[in-house]
């Protein structure tokens, strides 16, 4: 066991010797690392107001949600039962919290890679902004030693069962889901009709002189 934490420390120190060594790309990955949450927030909110009257993309993108929801949940649990610390070479000591003792595994890493996976049924766009946003999370763990390559490689195996459930998930329940939340959401094609749209129409039924 000593070995293999002493190979996986060794591995860490040279993954990580890039940002360690270049401010500049450390900030960036750190931006990129901070920005995550905020790009899947508008990346599913554009997927949801474009796709509210399409229901294969609705569902998908329920699939996609439950997904990286039910892997970050799962890789909490596993997270509290299995306490590890977190590596000793964190760029940024002023970040760690009592959060230190769950670093196995990475709930980040967990559900980035749950959102890329469940992502094909996603318009292109989209599936490629989930993809990209993905990898940067993933990567940026062990780039920024936030945590053991070990914790990465555990996450990725949650996030692909987390993408399998979510995709053997019953039909009319998933599209319940979506219907209930365009309802809920209020992105109805009434909702969603623009004030162009609306002249237009309007111009349509004017009788002419």
């Amino acid at each position: 066991m000593a070995a293999i934490d002493a190979l996986e420390t060794r591995l860490l120190e040279y993954l990580s010797a890039p940002a360690r060594s270049s401010p500049a790309l450390a900030r960036a990955l750190r931006i990129c690392e901070d920005g995550a949450p905020i790009a899947y927030a508008a990346t599913f909110a554009w997927v949801a107001w474009r796709s509210a009257d399409d229901p294969p993309v609705r569902s998908a993108l329920v699939r996609t949600t439950l997904a990286g929801s039910v892997a970050v949940l799962g890789a909490g649990v596993v997270a509290r039962a299995l306490p590890r610390s977190r590596p000793s070479l964190t760029l940024w000591a002023s970040r760690r919290s009592a959060s230190d003792s769950h670093s196995f595994p990475s709930d980040h890493a967990a559900g980035a890679s749950a959102f890329a996976l469940a992502s094909s049924g996603l318009p292109r766009g989209a599936r490629r902004a989930l993809v990209a946003l993905s990898a940067t999370t993933i990567v940026s763990r062990v780039l920024l030693a936030r945590h053991w390559p070990s914790d990465v490689l555990a996450a990725l195996a949650i996030g692909a069962a987390a993408s399998t459930v979510a995709g053997a998930l019953p039909s009319p329940m998933v599209n319940t889901l979506g219907e209930i939340t365009v309802r809920w959401l209020g992105l109805s094609a009434r909702a969603r009709r623009t004030p162009t749209a609306s002249r237009g129409r309007r111009q349509e039924h004017r009788p002419r002189r």
